[in-house]
């Protein structure tokens, strides 16, 4: 908890990846000193088709919002999965609709 507090003294933000599965825990979000959480992808895959999966993702949404966090969705695959986590006031996105991952030669030959 120090650690997580002395960087984000030092402006860093820090997120709670894939929340929702594994070890998250709405304890989490209480105690740590975070600033935006990520909802795992699996909850997207079959959310317009699942309203558990829905339901799910717009109670985390509206949660994040309520304790001013900023809420981040991954693994948008297809533009419906897009619109609708827009339509509900998510944040942000990341998935291969948006970008697929690069190798770190990428990044080294200066192409971003």
């Amino acid at each position: 908890m120090s650690v997580i507090r002395q960087l984000r003294d030092l402006g860093m933000e820090v997120e709670l990846d894939d929340f929702g599965t594994g070890f998250s825990s709405l304890k989490y979000l209480k105690g740590f000193p975070i600033n935006c959480i990520k909802i795992d992808q699996s909850f997207v895959k079959d959310a317009l088709i699942s309203e558990t999966s829905k339901a799910i993702i717009n109670g985390t949404i509206h949660l994040a919002h309520e304790l001013g966090f900023t809420i981040f969705e991954e693994g948008i695959e297809e533009k419906a999965q897009l619109n609708y986590l827009i339509d509900e006031g998510c944040d942000g996105f990341q998935g291969y609709l948006l970008g697929k991952p690069q190798p770190l030669s990428y990044y080294q030959k200066g192409e971003i």
